[in-house]
This record gives structure tokens, sequence and C-alpha cells, in this order.
């Protein structure tokens, strides 16, 4: 790990991501509704819908992955970016789908355990949409990259948790009291996901280049 890799993760990531997404945010913008549009109706099929939300996370969080990647060579990112998730369609839904899953029952299980595996698996989009590796490979790469900066990591993942928190609570309170009609409810709920469903995956695409150093570092210090 270089020197500029020891120095602080959290608040250059942070900044360096509202700076890419100030670069091309009405499109970031299109993005986030139709990560929110495809995880509604996901949502809204039974059985098989929320199984699928979470394997579609794959490929959608990679389309973040090479707009993101696009950008901070300071070039502008095209359709095709932003939809490359889909050349590699069924292994990142697999990735998103296993690593998801894994997570989801850590959490079910003491939570603490959830929060390790979602620190752990940072970045493993990154690693098969850039590096195209396997499965197994991918989530591997993941965790030799996040070990020797866990705990900045994790506290980015928790800064996330909390705005998703911020932004999802009155929602919740307001459906269980019923004080207000349900797209009352819903809306400030549904604009916060769209603005932050697109600020992740730059935050773990930013994570991914800092992290994987070398040529990934030259493109980090370039985005700035």
């Amino acid at each position: 790990m270089t020197a500029e890799q020891e120095r602080g993760l959290v608040l250059p990531v942070l900044s360096k991501a509202f700076d890419i997404w100030r670069l091309d945010a009405w499109r970031f913008l299109l993005y986030g509704l139709f990560m929110v549009a495809v995880s509604l109706a996901c949502g809204s099929l039974p059985l098989a819908g929320p199984l699928l939300d979470l394997a579609l996370s794959g490929p959608l969080f990679a389309g973040l992955v090479f707009a993101t990647h696009r950008l901070a060579l300071k070039e502008r990112p095209t359709v095709e970016d932003y939809l490359g998730g889909a050349r590699q369609m069924a292994p990142l839904m697999a990735l998103g789908f296993v690593s998801n899953l894994l997570v989801l029952g850590g959490t079910l299980l003491f939570v603490i355990p959830g929060l390790v595996l979602n620190t752990l698996f940072a970045v493993c989009i990154p690693a098969m949409a850039l590096e195209r590796t396997r499965l197994r490979d991918s989530i591997r790469r993941s965790v030799e990259l996040v070990r020797g900066s866990f705990f900045q990591v994790l506290l980015l993942t928790l800064i996330f948790g909390l705005l998703q928190l911020v932004v999802g609570m009155p929602a919740v309170l307001d459906l269980l009291t019923g004080s207000q009609p349900l797209p009352g409810t819903l809306t400030p709920l549904l604009l916060g996901m769209v603005l932050l469903e697109p600020l992740g995956g730059i935050v773990t695409a930013l994570i991914y280049f800092r992290l994987r150093g070398g040529t990934y570092l030259v493109i980090w210090r370039g985005s700035s």
C-alpha cells in the first residue's frame, strides 16, 4: 500500500464522489430513477421479485462503475457505459444475488456479521466489471483489497446506511401511523433513493480505484 493509499479514505472519496456527480448530474439522476423503477417493478412481483432485485443490483451498479471510470478519465460517459453491466449480465447478476444474500443473512443473524460482510464485499462488483473476474474470484479480490482499509470502508458503509435510514425512517413511521396518504409518504423516500443509489455506485467505484493502486491510482488522481 502506498503512502497515498494509507492516508484517509473517507473524506477524499466523498469529496471526489460529489465532484464526479456534478460532471454528469442529470444522467446520474436519470439512472437513479431507472434503478428505483426497476426495484419497484421487482417488488411488485410475488415471491421471486425481491430475489430478482438482489440479482439485478449487480449489473445496475456495474453501469455506475463504468460511468465513473469514464468520468475519472475526464471523458463523457455514453449510454453504453451506463448500460455496460448488460455485457456481463449473467455473472454480475449471480454476484449481486450471492453477495447481497450473504450480507442479508449475516444481518438477520446478529447485524454485525452483515456489516462485516457488506464491508468486505464492498468492491466485488467493480472487480468483476473492470477485471472480468469470476464470481468467487471477485469476492476474494474484494476481500483482499478491503482488508487493509477495513475500518475506513466500514465507516463509508455506515455513512451511507445512516443516510438511507434518515431518508427512509419518516416514510416507515408515516406508514405505521397512517398520518399521511401513501403518495405523500413515499415521494420523499423515492426522491432520496434516486439521489443515493447513483452516489453509492460512484463511491464504490472510487474506493476500488483507491485500493486497487497502480493504473487505477493514476485514474484516482486524474479524477480531481
